[in-house]
């Protein structure tokens, strides 16, 4: 069986960055809520991957992950698109 994995970053409260996993498109729109909008998202077909991505831009500083999201922003719109319409 083949996965998708999605590596999506949230702003939370007070303009926190929340780096995730997911391993389901549902899953993605679901915490998409208002409450929680995505910033970020991407995707990966092999886990190690989507793994070190995730791992990558925990290490990264806040200006850089933010630098990150502006410039896969339009990306991010896409994948949100596609998560959207199913």
């Amino acid at each position: 069986m083949h996965t998708k994995l999605w590596v999506n970053i949230y702003e939370g409260q007070q303009g926190s960055l929340i780096i995730a996993l997911a391993t389901s498109r549902d899953a993605i729109v679901l915490n998409g809520l208002p409450r929680v909008p995505i910033v970020y998202l991407c995707t990966f077909d092999i886990p190690f991957d989507a793994l070190a991505h995730k791992l990558l831009l925990e290490t990264l500083s806040e200006e850089s992950v933010r630098d990150w999201i502006k410039k896969h922003r339009r990306e991010t719109e896409v994948w949100l698109g596609v998560c959207a319409n199913g």
